[in-house]
């Protein structure tokens, strides 16, 4: 090849990087805007940009399917580094999560699923148990593994009969005894809960008294009596839905400022 064809063929191989790079650049630009769209960030002015860019930039990686996690770090939370999360379905630790991008803010937490996969770069408490309203029953679990896995007998019109039948049999826990065991701080800064089908089951008998939740992004997957009971339950219990999203409700408490004031460290008084 002579210089010429050299020099055409480095400078068509600079164009295809350069124009590779873009793509991508405007496509995690694309997807953060989407993202902040979903998360109700239309009302919250110049940080949708800022939310954009650092995204574009890999400032914060945004894993969420639906921007939960977006939600909580620039809307719920905007100022914490230190919180606590509990992810109940947490499914793939990296793929659409709902708390990686908390615990690289540096937040601890729990993420519980039977079946939860790629960990190893996750450094919170890995729960493998399957959450009900009852401990020790034992339970079919249909689709080990499946991002729609869950307990059969809560899967409702969108798991195919067939995916019914790949089951295995589990034991059943509590989410209070899952964060009895991990000694979880009485106030829980956040909390995914996306256990198809299982939501209310898990959370109707929960101690809302013993362990103070913030925020909660609740699945709900369409199933209006089942949404109209978990909306319910959580209104009860001093909660106000903040944003539906899909087959997703959004919910924060009512006295939360109150409520971290409460929890928060109390710096030793001075003799």
């Amino acid at each position: 090849m002579n210089m010429r064809g050299l020099r055409t063929g480095l400078i068509v191989v600079g164009a295809a990087v350069i124009a590779g790079a873009c793509g991508y650049v405007g496509f995690r630009a694309g997807q953060a805007d989407t993202l902040y769209f979903l998360s109700g960030g239309m009302a919250y002015g110049p940080d949708r940009m800022r939310a954009v860019v650092d995204h574009m930039l890999g400032r914060e990686d945004f894993r969420a399917l639906y921007g939960q996690d977006l939600w909580v770090s620039r809307a719920v939370y905007p100022d914490v580094e230190n919180g606590y999360f509990v992810d109940l379905g947490a499914a793939d630790g990296e793929t659409d999560s709902n708390t990686k991008l908390l615990e690289l803010k540096g937040w601890k937490g729990i993420c519980i699923d039977p079946f939860a996969s790629a960990m190893q770069q996750r450094t919170c408490t890995v729960v493998r148990e399957a959450v009900d309203s009852e401990a020790g029953n034992v339970v079919e679990f249909q689709q080990p593994g499946n991002f729609s896995g869950g307990l059969v007998k809560y899967a409702g019109a969108w798991v195919s009969d067939e995916d019914k039948q790949e089951t295995v049999k589990l034991i059943t826990t509590t989410l209070e005894t899952i964060l009895d065991k991990a000694g979880a701080p009485h106030f829980i800064n956040y909390m995914s809960v996306d256990i198809e089908g299982a939501e209310y089951p898990a959370l109707k008998d929960f101690p809302f008294d013993k362990y103070r939740i913030g925020a909660f992004t609740i699945e709900h997957n369409n199933v209006e009596e089942r949404r109209t009971a978990i909306r319910q339950l959580m209104e009860a219990n001093g909660y106000h839905l903040e944003h539906a999203v899909l087959d997703q409700d959004w919910y924060v408490l009512n006295d939360l400022k109150e409520a971290e004031e409460e929890t928060a460290p109390k710096e030793p008084t001075q003799e």
